[in-house]
Protein backbone atom coordinates (compact mmCIF):
# COMPACT_ATOMS: atom_id res chain seq x y z
CA UNK A 1 0.00 0.00 0.00
CA UNK A 2 2.26 2.44 1.18
CA UNK A 3 4.87 1.71 -1.89
CA UNK A 4 1.49 2.18 -4.16
CA UNK A 5 1.05 5.93 -2.47
CA UNK A 6 4.82 6.07 -3.57
CA UNK A 7 4.58 5.30 -6.90
CA UNK A 8 1.33 7.04 -7.67
CA UNK A 9 2.99 10.34 -5.44
CA UNK A 10 5.77 10.19 -8.03
CA UNK A 11 3.39 9.97 -11.31
CA UNK A 12 1.93 13.00 -10.18
CA UNK A 13 4.93 14.69 -9.33
CA UNK A 14 6.33 13.92 -12.51
CA UNK A 15 3.06 15.06 -14.38
CA UNK A 16 2.94 18.73 -12.96
CA UNK A 17 6.92 19.08 -12.71
CA UNK A 18 6.10 20.24 -16.82
CA UNK A 19 3.71 22.84 -15.76
CA UNK A 20 5.41 24.44 -13.16
CA UNK A 21 8.45 24.78 -14.83
CA UNK A 22 6.26 26.14 -17.82
CA UNK A 23 4.90 28.70 -15.53
CA UNK A 24 8.15 29.39 -13.99
CA UNK A 25 9.34 30.61 -16.95
CA UNK A 26 6.55 32.95 -17.32
CA UNK A 27 6.78 34.48 -13.90
CA UNK A 28 8.77 37.56 -14.51
CA UNK A 29 8.02 39.45 -11.42
CA UNK A 30 11.07 42.11 -12.11
CA UNK A 31 9.09 43.11 -15.12
CA UNK A 32 5.14 44.86 -16.42
CA UNK A 33 3.74 47.45 -18.23
CA UNK A 34 4.07 49.73 -14.90
CA UNK A 35 7.68 48.78 -14.33
CA UNK A 36 8.68 49.99 -17.70
CA UNK A 37 6.73 53.13 -17.66
CA UNK A 38 8.90 53.45 -14.07
CA UNK A 39 11.77 53.19 -15.10
CA UNK A 40 11.45 55.30 -18.79
CA UNK A 41 10.22 58.15 -16.17
CA UNK A 42 13.29 57.75 -14.10
CA UNK A 43 15.55 58.09 -16.96
CA UNK A 44 13.56 60.99 -18.11
CA UNK A 45 12.91 63.04 -14.72
CA UNK A 46 17.46 62.05 -13.96
CA UNK A 47 18.62 63.88 -16.69
CA UNK A 48 15.79 66.49 -18.60
CA UNK A 49 16.09 69.23 -16.53
CA UNK A 50 15.44 72.43 -18.35
CA UNK A 51 12.68 71.41 -20.70
CA UNK A 52 9.18 70.11 -20.31
CA UNK A 53 8.29 66.57 -21.77
CA UNK A 54 5.36 64.94 -22.90
CA UNK A 55 4.83 61.28 -23.42
CA UNK A 56 1.44 59.98 -25.54
CA UNK A 57 0.83 56.82 -27.98
CA UNK A 58 -0.03 58.45 -31.48
CA UNK A 59 -2.17 56.34 -33.35
CA UNK A 60 -1.43 55.06 -36.67
CA UNK A 61 -3.17 52.02 -39.17
CA UNK A 62 -3.77 48.59 -38.12
CA UNK A 63 -4.68 49.59 -33.95
CA UNK A 64 -1.30 50.24 -33.66
CA UNK A 65 0.81 53.49 -31.85
CA UNK A 66 4.35 54.75 -31.71
CA UNK A 67 5.32 55.71 -28.34
CA UNK A 68 6.01 59.34 -28.31
CA UNK A 69 8.08 62.09 -26.61
CA UNK A 70 7.56 65.73 -27.33
CA UNK A 71 9.52 68.26 -25.59
CA UNK A 72 7.92 71.49 -24.62
CA UNK A 73 4.64 70.55 -26.10
CA UNK A 74 2.14 73.81 -26.06
CA UNK A 75 5.50 76.08 -26.04
CA UNK A 76 7.92 75.71 -28.49
CA UNK A 77 9.63 78.11 -31.00
CA UNK A 78 8.08 77.57 -34.33
CA UNK A 79 11.16 79.60 -36.05
CA UNK A 80 13.31 76.08 -34.82
CA UNK A 81 13.70 73.29 -36.61
CA UNK A 82 12.05 69.86 -35.67
CA UNK A 83 14.35 67.06 -35.03
CA UNK A 84 12.93 63.63 -34.28
CA UNK A 85 14.92 60.92 -33.02
CA UNK A 86 14.86 56.82 -33.64
CA UNK A 87 16.81 55.05 -31.36
CA UNK A 88 18.37 51.44 -32.45
CA UNK A 89 17.94 47.79 -32.07
CA UNK A 90 15.88 46.72 -28.97
CA UNK A 91 16.22 50.13 -27.58
CA UNK A 92 13.40 53.06 -26.46
CA UNK A 93 13.37 56.94 -26.28
CA UNK A 94 13.87 57.15 -23.15
CA UNK A 95 17.89 56.27 -23.80
CA UNK A 96 18.13 60.23 -25.57
CA UNK A 97 17.20 61.48 -22.34
CA UNK A 98 20.86 63.16 -21.50
CA UNK A 99 20.61 64.85 -25.29
CA UNK A 100 17.52 66.51 -24.44
CA UNK A 101 18.07 69.32 -22.83
CA UNK A 102 21.11 70.61 -24.84
CA UNK A 103 19.13 69.82 -28.30
CA UNK A 104 16.12 71.38 -27.17
CA UNK A 105 18.11 74.78 -27.24
CA UNK A 106 18.68 74.24 -30.96
CA UNK A 107 15.36 71.77 -32.12
CA UNK A 108 11.87 71.08 -31.18
CA UNK A 109 12.72 67.91 -30.05
CA UNK A 110 10.79 64.39 -30.44
CA UNK A 111 11.75 60.91 -30.32
CA UNK A 112 9.76 57.91 -30.40
CA UNK A 113 9.94 53.62 -29.61
CA UNK A 114 10.24 52.34 -33.13
CA UNK A 115 7.12 49.82 -34.06
CA UNK A 116 7.59 46.27 -32.02
CA UNK A 117 9.92 47.95 -29.57
CA UNK A 118 10.25 50.38 -26.55
CA UNK A 119 6.81 51.23 -25.43
CA UNK A 120 4.98 51.20 -28.93
CA UNK A 121 2.57 48.62 -30.36
CA UNK A 122 4.08 45.55 -30.93
CA UNK A 123 2.09 43.59 -34.06
CA UNK A 124 2.62 40.17 -34.39
CA UNK A 125 5.67 39.90 -37.09
CA UNK A 126 6.58 36.21 -38.33
CA UNK A 127 9.40 34.43 -37.90
CA UNK A 128 12.47 34.98 -40.17
CA UNK A 129 11.94 31.26 -42.03
CA UNK A 130 8.93 33.20 -43.20
CA UNK A 131 9.34 36.76 -43.75
CA UNK A 132 11.65 38.70 -46.10
CA UNK A 133 14.11 41.62 -45.27
CA UNK A 134 11.72 43.55 -47.46
CA UNK A 135 8.83 43.43 -45.36
CA UNK A 136 11.13 43.66 -42.23
CA UNK A 137 12.15 47.07 -43.82
CA UNK A 138 8.46 48.07 -44.60
CA UNK A 139 7.35 47.12 -40.65
CA UNK A 140 9.45 49.92 -39.56
CA UNK A 141 9.53 52.77 -42.24
CA UNK A 142 5.76 52.55 -43.21
CA UNK A 143 4.84 53.03 -39.52
CA UNK A 144 7.06 56.00 -39.41
CA UNK A 145 6.11 57.53 -42.40
CA UNK A 146 2.36 57.52 -41.00
CA UNK A 147 3.62 59.14 -37.46
CA UNK A 148 5.13 61.73 -39.41
CA UNK A 149 2.38 62.45 -41.55
CA UNK A 150 0.02 62.17 -37.93
CA UNK A 151 2.34 65.00 -36.04
CA UNK A 152 3.92 66.93 -39.23
CA UNK A 153 2.24 66.50 -41.93
CA UNK A 154 4.55 68.02 -45.15
CA UNK A 155 6.58 69.81 -42.90
CA UNK A 156 10.26 68.95 -43.39
CA UNK A 157 11.85 66.80 -40.30
CA UNK A 158 15.41 66.55 -39.53
CA UNK A 159 15.89 62.62 -38.59
CA UNK A 160 18.50 61.18 -36.23
CA UNK A 161 18.75 57.49 -36.18
CA UNK A 162 21.29 55.44 -34.40
CA UNK A 163 22.07 52.09 -35.17
CA UNK A 164 19.19 49.96 -36.41
CA UNK A 165 17.59 53.72 -36.50
CA UNK A 166 20.44 54.80 -38.72
CA UNK A 167 19.78 51.97 -41.23
CA UNK A 168 15.80 53.27 -41.32
CA UNK A 169 16.84 56.99 -41.22
CA UNK A 170 18.94 56.33 -43.84
CA UNK A 171 15.96 54.40 -45.96
CA UNK A 172 13.81 57.14 -44.78
CA UNK A 173 15.79 59.27 -46.55
CA UNK A 174 15.50 57.54 -49.76
CA UNK A 175 12.09 56.93 -50.06
CA UNK A 176 10.41 59.85 -48.48
CA UNK A 177 13.52 62.55 -49.31
CA UNK A 178 10.60 66.01 -49.50
CA UNK A 179 9.62 64.49 -45.99
CA UNK A 180 13.15 65.44 -44.77
CA UNK A 181 15.44 68.51 -44.47
CA UNK A 182 18.46 66.56 -43.34
CA UNK A 183 19.17 62.95 -42.16
CA UNK A 184 21.79 62.21 -39.34
CA UNK A 185 23.35 58.72 -39.07
CA UNK A 186 24.59 57.72 -35.65
CA UNK A 187 26.75 54.34 -36.09
CA UNK A 188 24.22 53.42 -38.34
CA UNK A 189 24.11 49.42 -39.47
CA UNK A 190 23.10 48.02 -42.96
CA UNK A 191 25.47 50.62 -45.06
CA UNK A 192 28.32 48.89 -44.81
CA UNK A 193 27.56 45.76 -47.03
CA UNK A 194 28.04 42.85 -44.11
CA UNK A 195 28.08 39.07 -45.11
CA UNK A 196 28.01 35.79 -42.40
CA UNK A 197 30.56 32.95 -43.76
CA UNK A 198 28.93 29.35 -44.18
CA UNK A 199 28.55 27.84 -41.28
CA UNK A 200 30.83 25.36 -39.93
CA UNK A 201 30.61 22.49 -36.68
CA UNK A 202 27.45 20.89 -34.91
CA UNK A 203 27.02 23.80 -32.44
CA UNK A 204 27.46 26.81 -35.01
CA UNK A 205 24.94 24.74 -37.30
CA UNK A 206 22.41 23.96 -34.52
CA UNK A 207 22.40 27.76 -33.52
CA UNK A 208 22.10 28.81 -37.57
CA UNK A 209 19.03 26.88 -37.56
CA UNK A 210 17.48 27.49 -33.95
CA UNK A 211 17.86 31.55 -35.03
CA UNK A 212 16.95 31.76 -38.71
CA UNK A 213 14.52 28.17 -38.85
CA UNK A 214 13.17 28.57 -35.69
CA UNK A 215 13.23 32.08 -34.73
CA UNK A 216 14.85 32.00 -31.60
CA UNK A 217 15.89 36.00 -31.19
CA UNK A 218 18.46 36.88 -28.24
CA UNK A 219 15.08 38.34 -26.30
CA UNK A 220 13.23 35.01 -26.50
CA UNK A 221 16.24 33.35 -24.80
CA UNK A 222 16.20 36.17 -21.90
CA UNK A 223 12.44 35.83 -21.31
CA UNK A 224 12.28 32.39 -21.47
CA UNK A 225 14.07 32.86 -18.43
CA UNK A 226 11.52 33.95 -16.30
CA UNK A 227 12.54 34.72 -12.83
CA UNK A 228 15.94 34.72 -13.68
CA UNK A 229 15.84 36.70 -16.72
CA UNK A 230 16.99 39.54 -14.26
CA UNK A 231 19.53 38.26 -12.29
CA UNK A 232 21.23 36.90 -15.78
CA UNK A 233 20.57 40.62 -17.36
CA UNK A 234 22.74 42.44 -14.69
CA UNK A 235 25.62 40.06 -14.52
CA UNK A 236 25.93 40.45 -18.37
CA UNK A 237 25.64 44.86 -17.59
CA UNK A 238 28.84 43.73 -15.52
CA UNK A 239 30.73 42.11 -16.92
CA UNK A 240 30.23 44.11 -20.06
CA UNK A 241 30.46 47.71 -17.98
CA UNK A 242 26.83 47.87 -19.14
CA UNK A 243 28.21 48.65 -23.00
CA UNK A 244 28.61 51.87 -21.77
CA UNK A 245 25.52 52.98 -20.19
CA UNK A 246 24.94 52.91 -16.62
CA UNK A 247 22.58 51.29 -14.23
CA UNK A 248 19.47 53.04 -14.74
CA UNK A 249 20.01 52.52 -18.87
CA UNK A 250 20.64 49.08 -18.39
CA UNK A 251 17.71 48.86 -16.22
CA UNK A 252 15.76 50.18 -18.52
CA UNK A 253 16.67 47.78 -21.64
CA UNK A 254 16.31 45.29 -19.24
CA UNK A 255 12.64 46.11 -19.42
CA UNK A 256 12.74 47.15 -23.33
CA UNK A 257 14.12 43.43 -23.80
CA UNK A 258 10.75 42.05 -21.90
CA UNK A 259 7.85 42.76 -24.28
CA UNK A 260 5.73 40.67 -26.28
CA UNK A 261 7.60 39.00 -29.35
CA UNK A 262 7.71 41.44 -32.48
CA UNK A 263 10.39 44.14 -33.44
CA UNK A 264 12.88 41.31 -32.49
CA UNK A 265 11.45 39.24 -34.89
CA UNK A 266 11.44 41.52 -37.81
CA UNK A 267 15.25 42.46 -36.82
CA UNK A 268 16.15 38.75 -37.61
CA UNK A 269 14.38 38.69 -41.02
CA UNK A 270 16.80 41.64 -42.15
CA UNK A 271 19.87 40.19 -40.37
CA UNK A 272 19.91 37.11 -42.68
CA UNK A 273 21.96 34.01 -42.44
CA UNK A 274 24.01 35.23 -45.33
CA UNK A 275 24.57 38.77 -43.77
CA UNK A 276 22.84 42.21 -44.09
CA UNK A 277 19.51 41.20 -46.18
CA UNK A 278 19.12 44.49 -47.72
CA UNK A 279 21.09 46.12 -50.25
CA UNK A 280 20.87 49.64 -49.00
CA UNK A 281 24.78 50.29 -49.87
CA UNK A 282 23.52 50.12 -53.38
CA UNK A 283 21.09 52.31 -53.43
CA UNK A 284 23.32 55.43 -51.37
CA UNK A 285 23.98 57.10 -54.49
CA UNK A 286 20.81 58.10 -54.99
CA UNK A 287 20.38 59.91 -51.69
CA UNK A 288 18.70 63.54 -52.31
CA UNK A 289 19.03 64.47 -48.46
CA UNK A 290 22.06 65.98 -47.02
CA UNK A 291 23.54 63.77 -44.82
CA UNK A 292 25.79 63.37 -41.78
CA UNK A 293 27.35 60.10 -40.64
CA UNK A 294 28.39 60.15 -36.50
CA UNK A 295 30.63 57.41 -35.86
CA UNK A 296 31.96 56.24 -32.34
CA UNK A 297 35.92 55.73 -32.33
CA UNK A 298 36.03 52.36 -31.07
CA UNK A 299 32.34 51.28 -32.63
CA UNK A 300 31.80 47.65 -33.76
CA UNK A 301 29.98 49.70 -36.61
CA UNK A 302 33.26 50.62 -38.20
CA UNK A 303 34.39 54.46 -38.90
CA UNK A 304 37.01 53.23 -41.69
CA UNK A 305 34.01 52.55 -43.61
CA UNK A 306 33.43 56.55 -43.74
CA UNK A 307 34.80 57.37 -47.09
CA UNK A 308 33.37 54.32 -48.50
CA UNK A 309 30.52 55.71 -47.75
CA UNK A 310 31.30 59.48 -48.67
CA UNK A 311 32.24 58.30 -52.13
CA UNK A 312 28.58 56.92 -52.70
CA UNK A 313 26.47 59.78 -50.93
CA UNK A 314 26.23 62.97 -52.77
CA UNK A 315 26.09 65.01 -50.29
CA UNK A 316 27.31 63.97 -47.17
CA UNK A 317 30.16 64.44 -44.68
CA UNK A 318 30.87 62.67 -41.29
CA UNK A 319 32.36 63.08 -37.60
CA UNK A 320 34.22 60.69 -35.49
CA UNK A 321 33.81 61.20 -31.74
CA UNK A 322 37.39 60.19 -30.25
CA UNK A 323 37.29 57.47 -27.73
CA UNK A 324 33.79 56.47 -27.70
CA UNK A 325 31.73 53.19 -28.83
CA UNK A 326 28.62 52.35 -29.98
CA UNK A 327 26.70 54.17 -27.37
CA UNK A 328 28.22 57.53 -28.13
CA UNK A 329 25.25 59.56 -27.80
CA UNK A 330 25.33 58.85 -23.54
CA UNK A 331 28.79 58.46 -23.15
CA UNK A 332 30.04 61.39 -24.97
CA UNK A 333 26.97 63.50 -24.91
CA UNK A 334 28.54 66.66 -25.28
CA UNK A 335 29.97 65.71 -28.69
CA UNK A 336 27.54 64.00 -30.29
CA UNK A 337 25.58 66.87 -29.50
CA UNK A 338 27.51 69.30 -31.44
CA UNK A 339 27.72 66.67 -34.13
CA UNK A 340 24.09 67.20 -34.65
CA UNK A 341 23.97 70.91 -34.33
CA UNK A 342 26.18 72.13 -36.33
CA UNK A 343 25.27 70.37 -39.22
CA UNK A 344 26.67 73.37 -41.54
Amino acid sequence: MLRRRMLQGAGILVAITPVFLALGFQYRPHSSHSHFEATEKKLLNTHIKENSFTLKDVKISKNQFLHTLVINEGSQDKEKPNLVLMHGWSSGLALWSKNIDQLAKHYNVYAIDLLGFGRSGRPFFPISSKATPDQAKSFWVDSFHEWKVECFGNQKIILLGHSLGGFLACTYALEQPEDLQHVILAAPVGIAPFIIPPQKGWFRKSLERLIWDCGVTPQAILRSLGFFSQRVWDRLGNASNYRGLDKDGWDYLYQAQMGEPSGDRAFMSILTREGWGYPLFDKLGDMKVPTRIIYGEHDYVRPSFAPTAMAKLPVADYKVIQGAGHHMYWSHTNEFNQAVINLK
